[in-house]
C-alpha cells in the first residue's frame, strides 16, 4: 500500500514540475502562477512546496510547513518521514530547466483510514450479506423448491394413473400455482379421453362379438339354407333326369337362379367385410361406388394414384362412417363427398347438411353419450399418421376433413 502511494504521488508531482517548467519559461515565477497549478488545501494537512537549491521554501500550499529533512534534487530520498510524531509520505520531483524542485508531502493517515473504516463496517456488512442469502435461501425451499417436488411427485402420480391429487394447491409463487393448474387441466382432459376410450374399446370389442354373431346367423339363415336347397334341388334333378328330360331343364333353371342368390350373399357378406373395390381399383373408384350406393355426391380433384392399403381402408371406413353417421344421426338430405390429391398430400371432405351439433364437444363427450363414431374416425386417422378436423355447426351440418402427407 506505501509503495502504490509513494509512485502514486510521484508521478503527480512529476507531472506538476514539467507543467511549472513550462509555465516559468513564458511568464515569470509569480504567486498567481503557482496559486493557479499548486492544489488548494484538501483538509489533510497535505503540502506542495516549491525549493530551490539551499531547500529554501519559495512557495507552500496547505498547512505551514515543518521543517523538512534534507532532500536530494534528483529524489533519491522519497520515502516515509515522521513531523511531529506523524507518518508522511515525502515525494519530490526536480523542475526542468530550473534549481528547483516539487516536493509533495501527504499524512499516511489520509490512506489508512478509509481501510480501517473498511474493516470496521466489514463485520456488519457481513452480517447483512449472512441474513440476505438465508433469507434467499428459505423462500427458495420454502416457495420453489419444496412446491416443484411435491408437483413433480403429483405429475408422477398422475403419469401413472392416480388423478385423486388433481385440484390440490402445492403452494410456492404464483407461477407454480399456474404450472400447476395447467398439469391438473391437462390430467383431466387425459382421464375424460382415457375413460372414453376405455368405453370405446369395451363397445368395440362388444361389437365385433356382436358382428360374429350376426355374421354366423345370416350365413346359417341364409348361405347355408341356400347351399342345402341347392343340394336338394340337385338331387332332384339327378332323379328327373332320365325320366323326364324337360322337366330337368326346368330344374337346372331353377337351380342356376339358387347359385346366382348364393353368389350374391357370398359377394355381399365380403363386401361388407372387405370392399373389393377398394383393393382391385384403388380408394378413387371404391369412394366413388360408396357415394353412388350412397346418393352422396363425388368429387375427384387432382390425379388419383395408389396408396398404402392400410392408408386407403382408414380413409373408406372414414368416409363410410361419415356416410353413415349423416343418414341415421344427421338426417341429411345432401351429402358431398371430395378426394383430393395433391404432389405430396391426400385430402378427404365429407360435409352434409343435417342437424350438426355442438362443435365444442370432444370425442370423449360423445362416447359417453353412446356414440363412438367419431371415436372410431380419430382412431383411424392416427394409426395412419392423418390429421381428422371435424367443422360442426347446430342447424348448419358437418364438415369433416382428413389429411395427410403422402
Amino acid at each position: 500500500m506505501r509503495r502504490l502511494a509513494i509512485d502514486e504521488n510521484r508521478r503527480l508531482v512529476t507531472v506538476m514540475a514539467q507543467a511549472l517548467a513550462l509555465l516559468a519559461a513564458d511568464a515569470p515565477l509569480s504567486q498567481a502562477l503557482l496559486d493557479a497549478l499548486l492544489p488548494v488545501d484538501n483538509g489533510y494537512e497535505s503540502q506542495v512546496l516549491l525549493i530551490d537549491a539551499e531547500d529554501r521554501i519559495l512557495f507552500s500550499s496547505g498547512s505551514e510547513p515543518e521543517p523538512l529533512p534534507t532532500i536530494q534534487i534528483d529524489g533519491t530520498t522519497d520515502s516515509v518521514a515522521t513531523f511531529a510524531g506523524a507518518e508522511y509520505i515525502v515525494v519530490s520531483a526536480p523542475v526542468p530547466g530550473f534549481s528547483w524542485r516539487f516536493v509533495l508531502r501527504e499524512p499516511l493517515a489520509h490512506l489508512t483510514e478509509p481501510l480501517i473504516r473498511f474493516e470496521q463496517v466489514m463485520p456488519f456488512v457481513l452480517l447483512i450479506a449472512t441474513v440476505i442469502s438465508f433469507l434467499t435461501l428459505f423462500f427458495g425451499l420454502r416457495f420453489i423448491v419444496h412446491p416443484l417436488q411435491l408437483l413433480a411427485e403429483r405429475t408422477h402420480r398422475i403419469g401413472e394413473g392416480d388423478f385423486t391429487s388433481l385440484g390440490k394447491p402445492v403452494g410456492g409463487v404464483d407461477e407454480i400455482e399456474a404450472l400447476r393448474r395447467s398439469i391438473d387441466q391437462m390430467a383431466e382432459r387425459i382421464q375424460s379421453y382415457q375413460a372414453g376410450l376405455e368405453t370405446y374399446l369395451h363397445v368395440v370389442t362388444r361389437a365385433q362379438e356382436d358382428e360374429r354373431a350376426r355374421l354366423a346367423r345370416e350365413l346359417h339363415d341364409e348361405t347355408v339354407q341356400s347351399l342345402i336347397a341347392l343340394d336338394h334341388k340337385t338331387q332332384k334333378v339327378q332323379r328327373t333326369l332320365d325320366r323326364d328330360p324337360a322337366l330337368a331343364r326346368v330344374q337346372l333353371t331353377e337351380l342356376r337362379h339358387l347359385i346366382v342368390k348364393s353368389i350374391g350373399e357370398v359377394r355381399r357378406f365380403s363386401q361388407a367385410l372387405r370392399p373389393l373395390y377398394l383393393e382391385e381399383l384403388g380408394l378413387a373408384p371404391a369412394l366413388e361406388r360408396l357415394a353412388s350406393e350412397s346418393m352422396a355426391g363425388f368429387a375427384l380433384l387432382g390425379e388419383p394414384r395408389r396408396l398404402a392399403p392400410d392408408i386407403e381402408l382408414a380413409l373408406y371406413r372414414i368416409a363410410q362412417e361419415s356416410l353413415n353417421n349423416a343418414r341415421r344421426h344427421a338426417g341429411a338430405s345432401q351429402i358431398e363427398i371430395a378426394l383430393a390429391f395433391q404432389p405430396r398430400q391426400i385430402e378427404l371432405t365429407v360435409c352434409d347438411d343435417g342437424i350438426g351439433f355442438d362443435g365444442t364437444l370432444t370425442t370423449a363427450d360423445f362416447t359417453r353419450s353412446g356414440h363412438f363414431g367419431l371415436m372410431g374416425m380419430h382412431e383411424r386417422a392416427q394409426l395412419v399418421g392423418a390429421n381428422l378436423h371435424i367443422d360442426a355447426v347446430p342447424k348448419q351440418g358437418v364438415t369433416i376433413t382428413v389429411s395427410m402427407t403422402d
